[in-house]
């Protein structure tokens, strides 16, 4: 009892708490964003995925001058595989993420298609490539596209994984294409069909072309309206794994890595053309000349870049590629101006690749850049 009578007191005497206002924090940033800026370019850039070394690189075009290797995703210790890029008109970059993993799959595409970790597209800042925003995909994602206009950006899912798994129905072995508001990151996403690599969106803004992998066919999707089953044409051929739309969109470029040939698909009677254009490598993602009378094709084993008449099939120029000069050619790139194009050199996916610009006419080597591990794709600015 006296216990009590002398915590009580101790109590009514103790003073009130202070109550302490702090004045509102006005200094440095608690935070900063300690990333470089880009030096101002000498001409205009042009960046590139180097899908294992979780970078992109940044070239200064006409002079190929390599000026900054920016680290780029989410995880801090895994390999994030930052596969395929597009960069809007703004000069902000779009970069999908698709984690790589250990497989036991054939083929020479299982080591980006075969994951059962969700991607993630980020948007990064002109400026120093920070992430200005991000959104959750599914796994593999495969190509990424805009719009002409910018108005949407897609981004397929090279799921091989699930294409081949024999206890999913036909419908659930298709794979997601997502069509993403570049501005909100906000998705609106449909199966379109098996393993969808490759894919170009017509000057129209909303008609996509996906090549079709794993059902050796085209898919015709109207991204105006995601409900509507896209059409789906067959190519005549194994493995389409790119769709290269020509400049005035009448023609797509299909490449087909198992058949080892690529075929034209005509935009405006919705049907393939019969032409066939063997290699004797596996066609990768083509470029066309402003003019359409050139294709350039990059084929692997033997890695050789090809050129062609689209109209009469014939070969008009050929280079064949020493390990040295560029190892598994992915991606030729015709610069704006016509004169030089570009090639995506994946190398031994171990250590760092080249990109190598040549001559288009004589396809002579002009540069030959060091970029990252596993470069696949390049992108210029507007």
């Amino acid at each position: 009892m006296k216990r009590a009578v002398l915590l009580g007191v101790l109590l009514a005497c103790s003073a009130p708490d202070k109550t302490i206002e702090y004045a509102p924090y006005d200094g440095p940033p608690a935070y900063p964003n300690q990333r470089p800026k880009l030096p101002p370019p000498k001409g205009s850039f042009a960046f590139v995925s180097d899908s294992l070394s979780d970078t992109i690189s940044v070239l200064d075009l006409p002079s190929d001058e390599l000026v900054a290797q920016v680290p780029v995703g989410r995880d801090p210790i895994d390999i994030d595989g930052p596969h395929h890029l597009a960069v809007d008109h703004e000069g902000n970059v779009f970069v999908a993420l698709s984690y790589p993993q250990p497989t036991t799959l054939p083929g020479p595409h299982a080591a980006h298609a075969s994951a059962v970790r969700p991607g993630w597209i980020q948007k990064l800042a002109k400026d120093d490539l920070r992430v200005l925003g991000e959104a959750q995909l599914d796994p593999n994602p495969g190509e990424i596209v805009l719009a002409p206009d910018d108005s949407k950006l897609i981004v397929t899912h090279f799921d091989l994984r699930r294409a081949l798994e024999p206890k999913l129905t036909a419908e659930e072995q298709r794979a997601t294409l997502m069509i993403i508001d570049p501005r909100t990151l906000a998705i609106v996403s449909l199966r379109v069909c098996r393993a969808p690599h490759g894919a170009s969106i017509a000057p129209d803004n909303h008609t996509a072309y996906v090549a079709c992998y794993a059902d050796d066919a085209l898919a015709i999707v109207d991204l105006n309206a995601p409900n509507a089953s896209p059409q789906i044409v067959p190519v005549g051929s194994k493995g389409p794994y790119s769709a290269v739309i020509s400049p005035s969109g009448a023609l797509v470029a299909i490449g087909n890595t198992d058949g080892k040939d690529t075929r034209l698909f005509d935009t405006q009677s919705r049907a393939m053309r019969p032409d066939s254009f063997v290699t004797q490598g596996a066609p990768y993602f083509a470029a066309w000349s402003s003019d359409e009378t050139k294709l350039y094709i990059p084929v692997q084993a033997p890695d050789a870049l090809v050129v062609i008449d689209p109209a009469t099939g014939t070969t008009l120029k050929e280079r064949a590629f020493d390990a040295a000069t560029c190892m598994k050619p992915h991606e030729a790139k015709l610069a704006k101006d016509g004169t030089t194009l570009y090639v995506v050199c994946e190398g031994d996916h171990v250590a760092p690749s080249v990109v190598v610009a040549l001559d288009a006419t004589t396809l002579d080597t002009k540069t030959s850049v060091k970029v990252g591990v596993y470069p696949d794709r390049l992108a210029f600015t507007p």
